[in-house]
C-alpha cells in the first residue's frame, strides 16, 4: 500500500490548479514509508498536454522514489509517453487529473500498473 501525506496531496492539488491548463511535473520523496515531499526541478517545463523534466538538473542526492505530474483532462491514466517516463524515474508515479481533487489522483508502479494508496 502506497501512503501519501495529506500535506503533499494538498500541495499537488494546488500546483495542478495553478498550472491549469498546463501540466506540471515533479519528483517524489519518501520519509518513514510515507511519500511526503516533492522536488520541483529547475527548468522543468509544463505545457498543454506535456510536462518535461530535465534530468540533468536533478540533484545527485535527490533520493527520488518516483514522479508526479498533472493531466489537464479528466483522464488520470498514463499515456505511452508517461510509461516511458516512469521507467526512467523511480518506482512510484502519481497522476492527478482535472478537476484536481482527491478522487482524481491515481498511483502507478514503474510498469504502469495502478496501485492502491492511502492519504494520511
Amino acid at each position: 500500500m502506497i501512503i501519501l501525506s495529506r500535506i503533499l496531496v494538498e500541495f499537488l492539488k494546488g500546483a495542478a490548479k495553478k498550472n491549469y491548463p498546463n501540466e506540471f511535473v515533479g519528483l517524489l520523496r519518501e520519509k518513514h514509508g510515507i511519500i511526503s515531499e516533492i522536488l520541483i526541478i529547475s527548468k522543468s517545463v509544463g505545457g498543454k498536454g506535456f510536462a518535461t523534466l530535465h534530468t540533468y538538473m536533478i540533484p545527485m542526492i535527490s533520493d527520488s522514489v518516483g514522479t508526479v505530474h498533472s493531466h489537464p483532462s479528466k483522464n488520470n491514466r498514463p499515456s505511452r509517453q508517461d510509461l516511458r517516463f516512469f521507467q526512467r524515474n523511480g518506482r512510484t508515479h502519481i497522476i492527478i487529473s482535472y478537476p484536481y481533487e482527491d478522487k482524481d489522483i491515481a498511483v502507478y508502479d514503474i510498469a504502469g500498473t495502478k496501485q492502491d494508496f492511502l492519504i494520511r
